[in-house]
């Protein structure tokens, strides 16, 4: 298996392991975990459990450009150094996202965050310069 597969794994991981401090706050909110009604329950929350779900949900929206970009890089046969070494990083720059969001560096997060889609694009642009 490929580094650059193994970044779209561990990108997957991360989107569920974001939901834990979520899923933590939420509980802290009511003194129990709302399953019935979870998103009622996640509108009502501020501060870390409002950042906390925004991490999480970011997770979710970051996730398919990446994976479709590393597929379509693996299926033209890009150069795999470079398609590792923008893997990785997207991976590390989505660790550093979800930190800093979990700990309101908001200017933090943002740029991460924009390194985080020009690595996406470049891995879209190696797959189409292969």
């Amino acid at each position: 298996m490929s580094l650059a597969l193994v970044s779209v794994l561990f990108s997957f991981i991360l989107i569920y392991i974001a939901k834990v401090p979520l899923s933590y706050a939420m509980y802290k909110l009511d003194n129990h975990f709302d399953n019935q009604y979870p998103r009622d329950q996640q509108a009502r929350l501020t501060g870390f459990g409002k950042r906390a779900l925004g991490a999480h949900l970011n997770s979710f929206e970051s996730f398919p450009a990446f994976g479709i970009a590393v597929l379509f890089a693996l299926y033209f046969q890009a150069p795999e150094a470079y398609l590792d070494i923008l893997s990785i990083s997207f991976v590390i720059l989505r660790v550093l996202y979800i930190i800093f969001y979990w700990t309101n560096h908001h200017i933090l997060r943002s740029t991460v965050w924009l390194l985080g889609f020009f690595v996406t694009l470049g891995i879209f642009v190696l797959a189409l310069a292969s």
